[in-house]
């Protein structure tokens, strides 16, 4: 039975320090008014530059059925559950739930993959009236190619419906298309890169009052680097760079002469896993973000340290 079917899972807690929670601009009464011309806004509520502890729960499960052992076909499911808790801040704690299930078939060195997701996520918000409630069900497609025994190849499509019951001007029909690469390197500290390259298209359902819309095109490429110096610790450093086109103009500004808002987001993150017993893992994690704009109001800086404790089993 254990050759037909498999079942994996984790449970994951972790804490944070965030010096700037709600990812808001240094200077929001100015970002105001260089953003829509509007003289004197005082930050309120998400609005307002704070720094703070967070602490984390997770879990997950995966199933994996083989169909038809000859034909390489197997059915697999995956449901994900993330809780995030801001201390002080009730407001801003947020769940996310995702669920996963399709079909794999392998045939020499490819695998495809069909499947379909949804997606849940719940966060009351520091507006009334106003929570960042989002429903994002979808359909995608996977092709993984291993390339000898060192590299493995992965290109993939997705196509999601984000809606926002009590936002509906931010409602998207989204397409993203990815391809990443993995290679592992020969030596005793086993060390392997990952690089990946994406990009989201998003189409608006319906126009904002201004008359613009939220439609926007999202590129990002990541890599990740990772060295195992010990046998029961690696250490890596990660880092992407994304950048958002908005396709309506003054979608997010009113300025005069109306313009496109730009954004480039860039991460950098270090870390070191750390496996001190069978199927525990250790993680500590400092990460800087960063976030530029034509549109004052959206740029801003942020650095989080993360520990967490993983348990898979």
């Amino acid at each position: 039975l254990a050759k037909i079917q498999h079942v994996s899972g984790y449970p994951e807690a972790s804490i944070a320090s965030d010096s700037n929670l709600t990812a808001v601009t240094s200077d929001f009464t100015t970002g105001v008014q260089n953003t829509f011309g509007i003289p004197g806004v005082l930050p309120t509520g998400s609005s307002v530059l704070s720094s703070g502890t967070t602490a984390g729960l997770a879990a997950g499960v995966n199933f994996t059925r083989v169909a038809s052992e000859e034909k390489g076909i197997s059915l697999f499911a995956g449901a994900y559950i993330r809780q995030r808790y801001y201390k002080g801040i009730s407001a801003l704690n947020s769940s996310n739930l995702d669920l996963r299930g399709g079909l794999s078939i392998a045939s020499d060195a490819n695998t495809y993959r069909l499947f379909a997701i949804m997606g849940q996520y719940r966060q009351e918000g520091m507006s009334a009236g106003v929570n960042a409630n989002r429903e994002t069900p979808g359909i995608g497609a996977e092709w993984q190619r291993k390339l000898g025994e060192r590299d493995q190849f992965t290109l993939s499509t997705q196509y999601s419906q984000p809606r926002y019951p009590t936002q509906d001007t931010q409602d998207t029909d989204q397409v993203l298309l990815s391809a990443s690469w993995l290679h592992i390197f020969e030596g005793k500290t086993t060390p392997l890169i990952f690089a990946s390259v994406n990009q989201s298209v998003d189409r608006a359902l319906r126009p904002l009052a201004t008359g613009s819309d939220m439609s926007r095109t999202t590129t990002g490429v990541r890599a990740h680097f990772q060295l195992t110096p010990l046998a029961h610790m690696d250490v890596f450093l990660s880092a992407g760079v994304s950048r958002r086109n908005d396709d309506s103009l003054n979608a997010r500004s009113a300025l005069t002469p109306p313009v496109y808002g730009r954004d480039l987001t860039k991460d950098v993150s270090i870390g070191v896993n750390w496996r001190p017993w069978p199927k525990w893992t250790v993680k500590g994690q400092l990460a800087a973000y960063q976030n530029d704009s034509n549109l004052e109001l959206y740029q801003f800086r942020r650095t989080e340290s993360t520990i967490s404790t993983r348990y898979d089993f």
